[in-house]
């Protein structure tokens, strides 16, 4: 380090964005508790939690048809693809 650089304050490195809300879900049944059943019909309350639990962490547009996809010329695509293959796992 020269003499000239004393006192001065490295630059810091370029902050990294944090990961994607839908990440630190490890189990979606623990945010929808309910199992869809044929003999007890529960398909609106199922939904209902599932649209909740989506929308909270941000993911809903990859289960909305409504919405347009991302395409790799957008800035996200990256993310975008990996919430979305995390959404079809």
């Amino acid at each position: 380090m020269a003499s000239s650089d004393f006192g001065q304050i490295p630059p810091s490195p370029p902050s990294k964005s944090p990961p994607h809300p839908c990440f630190s879900v490890s189990n979606i049944k623990t945010h929808v508790p309910l199992t869809l059943d044929l003999v007890n019909i529960n398909y609106s309350s199922w939904k209902a939690l599932f649209v909740f639990a989506t929308k909270a962490y941000e993911c809903f547009d990859h289960i909305d048809s409504t919405v347009s996809t991302s395409t790799s010329e957008d800035e996200g695509y990256v993310v975008w693809q990996q919430v979305d293959d995390l959404v079809l796992s």
